[in-house]
């Protein structure tokens, strides 16, 4: 291959990449936007938040169907053309959902988003490894970059569609518009709500992108395949027999990708609702700041982590990142409820402390279905919630090193007996004999 052939297709491979950091800063914007514009929907489907809060694990159901679908297609159709396919369907999805004016079909509309949502997700992962390769990890670890990035923009963008609170109790008594939680919309009917539009600047992100993907196939095809290699495990030599403690390793990391996802998740997509029906009382407006504030900070904080490493060790890292998420529940638990200082700066050390942890889960299925149900009669349950679960992350980064270890202590123990056994069949053999 020449070198005006080469660096032809490094730029090709450059745009390439550029257009799925765009679809992943969308799917940044896809994961915020509908925990901030909740409490309007409410409005527009006639809903009380205990019901419209099912939109959410809806959602995630969709984002498991997605991902075992990504799974199961992503190495029969030509990543290019299956990139196209992924962003219109995910943008279509976004496009559509916010004009239904009924909860089912906003709860249909929405689990289609998930499904094509985790579908693109997985598809932009893939997509970088084929591209570069054993190279990717810098490029993957700007990709989800771009995933904080969309997640902190995206309050910005909603606030001016966002309908405000009105609070005025003889209001309150004479207006048709209290549901059956008792939460007060104020002199608003689905005509006035405008939520529709920045959920639809999140599907821009998606269409954007598979107009430039198409074209891309058309004049430039896509053809090489991922190389496998780049995700082969090398040869450490000191990997144990120890099965047991090999599934343990396993299931601890599983419960604290699950943890740590979760809380994350459940910040952006509860928190907006908490701040309102708290007993801050807080406006939309700030509840949406919240969500931006937390996903500032874990983004800023990437590149702080990155330096702080270069004067300290992981293992002093680790501890400063758990000694600030136990600062936050300590600030958080129960005081968020009711004192503001406690909320916003509780949150800011969540955002600090879960920024380096690389974590991708099923959470939201669960916890937004729980926390969703009570939040209007009992909001401290977000609070306890995200206490819990950012405990448990913390016990379980301190104990899955130690399981780790002993793992691989295991594993040079085997190494070891197995070049005395070797050594001592050498020696039989060189000593033996001869007839």
């Amino acid at each position: 291959m020449t070198k005006v052939n080469m660096d032809s297709d490094r730029k090709l491979n450059l745009l390439r990449t550029f257009l799925v950091y765009v679809s992943f800063t969308g799917i940044g914007s896809g994961m915020v936007v509908l925990g901030s514009s909740i409490l309007d929907l409410q409005i527009q489907v006639k809903s009380d938040f205990q019901s419209t809060s099912k939109i959410i694990p809806t959602r995630a159901a969709g984002l498991i169907v997605g991902y075992f679908l990504a799974g199961l297609i992503g190495d029969r159709i030509n990543l290019q053309v299956l990139m196209f396919l992924a962003n219109a369907f995910t943008g279509l999805a976004f496009m559509s959902a916010p004009w239904n004016h009924t909860l089912v079909g906003l709860l249909i509309d929405f689990f289609i988003s998930g499904i094509f949502l985790a579908t693109n997700k997985v598809c932009c992962n893939t997509f970088i490894f084929s591209i570069w390769g054993k190279n990717s990890m810098v490029y993957l670890q700007l990709l989800y970059s771009c995933y904080d990035i969309g997640s902190f923009l995206t309050p910005f963008f909603i606030k001016p569609f966002l309908l405000p609170i009105k609070r005025d109790i003889k209001h309150v008594e004479e207006s048709a518009n209290i549901t059956d939680d008792g939460y007060y919309h104020g002199p608003y009917t689905a005509a006035d709500v405008k939520v529709q539009y920045p959920i639809m600047i999140t599907g821009s992100f998606f269409m954007l992108t598979s107009i430039g993907f198409l074209l891309l196939h058309f004049f430039y095809p896509y053809t090489k395949s991922m190389e496998h290699s780049a995700l082969e495990k090398k040869e450490s030599g000191g990997e144990s027999k120890n099965k047991s403690l090999k599934w343990l390793i396993i299931i601890l990391m599983a419960l604290f990708t699950h943890c740590a996802q979760s809380t994350t998740d459940l910040i952006g997509e509860m928190g907006p609702s908490f701040a309102v029906m708290s007993d801050l009382k807080l406006t939309k407006e700030t509840g949406v700041t919240l969500v931006s504030v937390f996903w500032g900070t874990f983004t800023s904080y990437r590149l702080v982590f990155l330096l702080f490493l270069m004067f300290t060790s992981a293992d002093r890292a680790k501890m400063l990142n758990v000694i600030l998420l136990i600062a936050s529940v300590i600030i958080l638990t129960p005081h968020a409820s009711h004192n503001e200082t406690s909320l916003w700066v509780g949150v800011v050390l969540l955002g600090f402390g879960f920024c380096p942890l690389f974590a991708a889960t099923y959470g939201s299925l669960i916890y937004p279905l729980i926390v969703g149900h009570y939040l209007n009669s009992m909001p401290i349950i977000f609070i306890y919630t995200i206490a819990a679960l950012t405990i448990s992350a913390c016990i379980l980064t301190l104990i899955i090193p130690v399981v780790g270890n002993r793992y691989l202590e295991s594993g040079r123990k085997d190494e070891n007996l197995k070049s005395k056994k070797l050594e001592s069949g050498q020696n039989d053999q060189e000593f033996s004999p001869t007839k």
